[in-house]
């Protein structure tokens, strides 16, 4: 006897619930059309509505598993004619005996392999009708007088302007599905710790580097380093060939993003090289058009038209094709609160310049000795990733960041 297992490869739905109708069933599944666009991306859940004509119902989730198994199809046979021994040897052949009497003959068919099974373990989110509750204590549904269900075009109005009660649901009462044990204990008291210098711990102490940082919103741009930026290019006994060649880059161009300014100045350079030189040169915008940029000491980008060819511009795009009219892509984190997980005190980078606190307070305050300042200009960044530039992610959505310059 030889077995033969069909090239078939099925997904299993162990549905929760006695199926009568199938396409009822389908129905809570959200139909086939849904259920082949879930199965097309893993990262999505199949929703399963109990109630889906009820707007007001919520889904419970099914999450799906890799297993291996073979689905069998079992048969059974009656028998029409209990008396007729002979018939029943016949057609019994093969079959369990003490099921011949009561079941009957008992048939299996291989119907194909099973690779991906999904279950609904996760629990319901909370429902909530639509009902308010009379004086004798019954309750008395008011769905059909909130939603469209029947309504011509002419009695819209008449609709619209129907007093109803207020039923403003949340997107979803609870942010969790799945149970899990929580054990209520006090808070812990705060404590601080004096750890001497020389202790090695997983969070690593600031490493200023100096920058002088532009928003575009001020009014002013740096045109001074900050002194303590020029006494650390000298303490780390950079050559001055180093330093002449950045400022001749940047006297050509004055803009630069530090992908473009390592390929303009050569292999020669090293990225502490650019940590310690750059604050001396140029100054870092933070936001608007030329967000993310290095621009020269004293260059205004708004007032030469010129500079509008090196704005920036970032896109995204999905990687799969099947999901770039469907998905909505989400934007991007903001690289200035990103922490590492592994750190203790989680430290967030000033986003506002001392430059830019001292240009905001002499506008409101309408004083004109903005010279006296201009020796001190600047402010102290700390980056996380221990350089002084901003490290930029792949976003959210899965796209890929692209930077492009504007003509």
């Amino acid at each position: 006897m030889e077995l033969v297992i069909p090239d078939r490869k099925l997904i299993a739905i162990e549905y929760p619930g006695i199926v009568n109708n199938i396409d009822k069933a389908f129905d809570t599944l959200g139909g086939l059309k849904q259920l082949t666009e879930i199965f097309k991306d893993i990262s999505k859940r199949i929703k399963l509505n109990f109630r889906p004509d009820n707007p007001f119902s919520r889904p419970a989730y099914g999450d799906r598993s890799s297993r291996y198994c073979l689905l069998l199809k079992v048969r059974r046979k009656k028998n029409n004619n209990s008396n007729n021994s002979n018939n029943n040897n016949n057609s019994n052949v093969g079959c369990r005996s003490d099921t011949r009497s009561s079941l009957g003959c008992l048939e299996g068919e291989i119907v194909g392999t099973v690779e991906t099974v999904i279950t609904f373990t996760s629990l319901c989110d909370f429902q909530y009708l639509p009902m308010t509750q009379n004086k004798n204590g019954t309750y008395t549904s008011f769905h059909d007088d909130i939603t469209f269900k029947d309504v011509n075009l002419r009695d819209y109005s008449q609709w619209v302007q129907k007093p109803v009660p207020l039923f403003l649901l949340p997107p979803f009462f609870s942010r969790f599905d799945q149970p899990f044990q929580y054990c209520f204990r006090e808070k812990a008291t705060e404590k601080q710790f004096n750890f001497p210098k020389n202790c090695i711990g997983i969070s690593r102490s600031r490493r200023p580097h100096f920058t002088n940082l532009f928003k575009f919103s001020s009014s002013c741009v740096p045109n001074e380093p900050n002194v303590e930026a020029v006494l650390k290019v000298k303490k780390l006994l950079i050559p001055n060939w180093k330093i002449d060649r950045i400022k001749n880059a940047f006297d050509k161009h004055p803009v630069y993003t530090s992908v473009a300014l390592m390929a303009e100045i050569g292999p020669l350079f090293t990225r502490e090289d650019l940590k310690a030189i750059l604050p001396t040169v140029t100054y870092y915008c933070v936001d608007g058009p030329w967000r993310a940029m290095w621009v020269r000491l004293g260059y205004n980008l708004r007032q030469h038209p010129e500079s509008k060819i090196y704005q920036n511009l970032d896109f995204r795009q999905e990687r799969s094709y099947s999901n770039l009219f469907t998905n909505k892509i989400k934007p991007k984190r903001n690289t200035f609160e990103h922490n590492l997980p592994t750190t203790i005190s989680k430290t967030h980078i000033q986003q506002v310049s001392s430059f830019m606190q001292r240009q905001e307070e002499q506008q409101n305050n309408n004083t004109t000795n903005s010279d006296d300042d201009d020796d001190d200009v600047g402010c102290e960044v700390d980056n996380d990733d221990g350089g002084g530039d901003v490290a930029y992610d792949g976003g959210a959505g899965g796209g890929g960041i692209k930077r492009k310059k504007m003509k």
